[in-house]
């Protein structure tokens, strides 16, 4: 009797250091390194009555949608762009920076805050594609991103099928 192994035995996901130079991976650690310092100094300065199941004010624009993460207790500003539901994607599927995820939620909270202000403006915004990362809505409800998808980008996942 045979025994039949699929194949690809194993499905390989690139790694962030397959797919970023050391010092996008150095960023992206520090950044989360840094987040215990903001957990524990800045993130009460952040927090306003209600947080997070109340949004913070009024969206600054028709497509912004309050997200409340029960499990990990924070909440955000979503603009999905994309034609999929919003829901987290806890699989580390990477975009063209280590800070934007192949993800229409968050999967954690924004870590750079310094009043709670700006949890009016900030966003988790995604693209056509289901790439999402934080950014920032102005006043006039313009959006910048900090991590602007470049020009002839390929995605890397799909040639692994994820």
């Amino acid at each position: 009797m045979a025994i039949v192994y699929q194949f690809p035995c194993k499905t390989r996901r690139l790694d962030i250091r397959d797919l970023f130079s050391n010092e996008e991976v150095e960023q992206y650690y520090t950044y989360f390194i840094n987040s215990d310092d903001w957990q524990r100094d800045v993130k009460s300065r952040t927090l306003y009555e209600g947080y997070p199941a109340m949004k913070p004010c009024n969206p600054i624009r028709d497509d912004m949608v309050w997200y409340v993460n029960e499990e990990a207790g924070f909440g955000t500003w979503i603009i999905n762009k994309s034609a999929l539901s919003i829901q987290e994607n806890e699989e580390r599927v990477w975009g063209w920076s280590p800070f934007v995820r192949k993800s229409t939620a968050p999967i954690h909270e924004p870590l750079n805050l310094t009043q709670k202000e700006m949890r009016h403006h900030l966003a988790w915004i995604v693209d056509e594609e289901g790439y999402g990362q934080y950014g920032l809505v102005t006043n006039t409800g313009e959006q910048w991103v900090p991590h602007p998808r470049p020009s002839g980008w390929r995605d890397h996942n799909a040639a692994l099928g994820n």
